[in-house]
């Protein structure tokens, strides 16, 4: 191997130097291209992960929003029906009352000697 080294000209040194120069240099430059364009697709995917996630978050919003309307509504209907029951039971009270006046009426009627 000594010898082979040795018997080497300037020319012919120079010439396995420039290969092996050149081999690094497209190696290098393919290594480059590549990380390149790994580095675009990262870029892609990024963005169409960014999309997606300020879409998610445009729909969470509007579902909050429409979350908040229909509580509030909710609440709403709540009293409505709490106040539709008090004014029920009010009703009752009265339309007992009448009944009970009512009965009071015919009873004195049927206790009553001159009919």
């Amino acid at each position: 191997m000594l010898d082979l080294l040795n018997s080497l000209t300037w020319p012919a040194l120079f010439t396995i130097l420039g290969s092996f120069i050149t081999a690094l240099v497209a190696l290098f430059g393919y290594w480059r291209s590549a990380n390149k364009e790994f580095t675009q697709a990262q870029k892609v995917e990024y963005e169409k992960t960014q999309s997606r996630i300020s879409t998610a978050t445009e729909r969470i919003a509007d579902v909050e929003g429409d979350v908040k309307v229909i509580s509030s509504s909710l609440r709403n209907l709540q009293k409505q029906l709490s106040d539709h029951e008090q004014r029920d039971i009010d009703d009752f009270k009265l339309v007992d009352a009448k009944i009970d006046r009512l009965m009071d009426i015919v009873v004195k009627i049927l206790q009553d000697d001159k009919l």
